[in-house]
């Protein structure tokens, strides 16, 4: 039995040509245009004292909520997915820590479950006889 090694598959991406294409009518799939959005960040001005900072970064952020609520209300999947995938790569530590603290507790729950259903067992079982 011979060895067989399995062939290098090329990941490099095919452009395609038109000049040389076989093909003339219109395209047999239509690309769909990936929704483009652009981040907008909270800017400070040196002149602003601290209130003046906060209440306008209140408003900035409030805004953006607002903004990010309308797109789940009114089913925009494609600013919501993006503008979500945008808040997690910005906030990718912090999102990671919570994470971990979200799966650490509910661990925690799973096993007080399973220690009071044990309690309950015991309690069943000593009260019967």
């Amino acid at each position: 039995m011979k060895n067989k090694k399995t062939p290098k598959i090329s990941l490099k991406f095919v452009i395609h040509d038109e000049s040389n294409a076989k093909y003339e009518g219109k395209p047999l799939i239509e690309p769909k245009i990936p929704y483009q959005y652009v981040v907008k960040t909270f800017k400070t001005d040196p002149d602003w004292t601290t209130l003046q900072r906060y209440n306008k970064k209140m408003r900035f952020v409030s805004k953006s909520i607002f903004e990010y609520g309308q797109d789940i209300f009114f089913w925009r999947i494609d600013p919501v997915a993006f503008k979500t995938a945008e808040f997690v790569k910005r906030n990718w530590n912090w999102f990671r820590t919570t994470c971990q603290h979200i799966v650490y507790e509910i661990r925690k729950i799973k096993q007080g479950f399973g220690r009071f259903k044990r309690d309950v067992k015991f309690m069943v079982q000593t009260t019967k006889t």
